[in-house]
C-alpha cells in the first residue's frame, strides 16, 4: 500500500510538473488567496507547513504553488469534491524546522505521513483538532517534549507511529 502511495505521489508530481509550468515559491501571506476550493484555514496550514519545515530544501517541492488548485499539488490529496485536504504524504522529504500549530486546521484530514524527516520541537496540541485522522506517522524525526494530551480526542485514529523521536 505504501509503495502504491509513493508511486501515486510521483505520478501526481509528474502531472503537475507537465501542466503547471514553473512553480513560483510564495514568500508571504498575501499569496494565500491563490488556493482555490479548500477553506482558507487549510490553505494557510499548507503554506505554514511548507515554510515552517523549510520547504525550499524539501526533496519534492516541484508543483507546490504552481497551481491554485491545491488538490493537484504533489503528495496532497483531497476529498472527492476537492473541498478539503484529506491526506498529506510528505515523508522522506528532508523536512527540517517544526510542525506549525496550524496543522490542526485540516478539519477533514485522514492521513498524515511525515516520517523519516528532521522535524524538531514539540508536537503541537492542535493535532487534537484533527478529528477525522485515521493514520499518523511521525516516526524517525526529532520531535521532543511530551505527546500532547489532545491526541486523546482523536477517536478515528487507528494507526499511530511515533518512535525514533525525543518524546519524554
Amino acid at each position: 500500500m505504501l509503495k502504491l502511495c509513493v508511486l501515486l505521489c510521483l505520478l501526481q508530481l509528474l502531472l503537475v510538473t507537465a501542466t503547471a509550468g514553473t512553480s513560483v515559491p510564495l514568500q508571504d501571506q498575501q499569496h494565500y488567496p491563490n488556493c482555490t476550493a479548500i477553506p482558507r484555514s487549510e490553505c494557510t496550514a499548507l503554506y505554514d507547513l511548507y515554510y515552517a519545515t523549510n520547504g525550499d530544501t524539501w526533496l519534492s517541492t516541484q508543483g507546490f504553488f504552481g497551481t491554485p488548485q491545491v488538490c493537484h499539488w504533489p503528495c496532497i490529496y483531497c476529498n472527492e469534491d476537492g473541498t478539503h485536504v484529506t491526506d498529506i504524504y510528505l515523508y522522506q522529504n528532508n523536512q527540517t524546522g517544526f510542525l506549525p500549530p496550524s496543522i490542526g486546521n485540516f478539519t477533514m484530514l485522514r492521513k498524515l505521513f511525515i516520517f523519516d524527516n528532521f522535524i524538531t520541537g514539540q508536537l503541537p496540541s492542535t493535532i487534537g483538532n484533527l478529528y477525522h485522522l485515521e493514520s499518523l506517522y511521525i516516526n524517525n524525526n526529532r520531535f521532543s517534549g511530551s505527546i500532547p494530551e489532545s491526541i486523546g480526542k482523536l477517536q478515528q485514529l487507528r494507526f499511530a507511529v511515533a518512535n525514533r523521536n525525543g518524546f519524554s
